[in-house]
């Protein structure tokens, strides 16, 4: 394996326009940049984000090897 990294997330203002078009917001650039800043000011939204990760990584490491560590 060449990468070192994988499963890394992006987000980007046209998926906080994107929320906001579905919810009937309008998507003024500052619509998008109070949610943006909002985003970035709370560790909530970046500790999720690692949490559901980990939990992904705990759920295919289940999946991938029985109880005894071997492939299934």
């Amino acid at each position: 394996m060449e990468d070192k990294y994988f499963g890394i997330v992006r987000w980007c203002d046209d998926d906080i326009a994107a929320l906001l078009f579905a919810k009937g917001i309008d998507e003024t650039e500052d619509n998008i940049c109070a949610v943006r800043v909002a985003c970035e000011n709370n560790h909530h939204f970046t500790d999720a984000m690692i949490e559901a990760g980990w939990e992904t990584l705990e759920y295919m490491v289940d999946e991938v090897f029985d109880e005894d560590g071997n492939i299934r």
